[in-house]
């Protein structure tokens, strides 16, 4: 019998992106304790780890720019 393999990429973590917390009760379709008027519980979850993860790369964005500042001005400095 002939058998197919696959060959596997190494997993590799991402981590610049919060993935999120997974609860027991996100499988569990009858332990909705909302009526859904504000939406899904999940859906709201998810939409304000997007947002973190949006904070967090605008603020390492600040933080490489003021970096690159900080080193500008030294450069300067030690050109007079």
């Amino acid at each position: 019998m002939t058998e197919q393999t696959e060959s596997q990429r190494p997993y590799k973590v991402d981590h610049t992106q919060f993935g999120g917390i997974v609860y027991p009760s996100d499988f569990n379709p009858n332990n909705r304790k909302q009526s859904g008027k504000n939406g899904s519980a999940i859906a709201r979850r998810i939409a304000c780890d997007h947002q973190f993860d949006r904070q967090c790369r605008s603020k390492a964005e600040n933080r490489k720019l003021l970096e690159e500042m900080k080193n500008d001005q030294r450069n300067n400095e030690t050109k007079m």
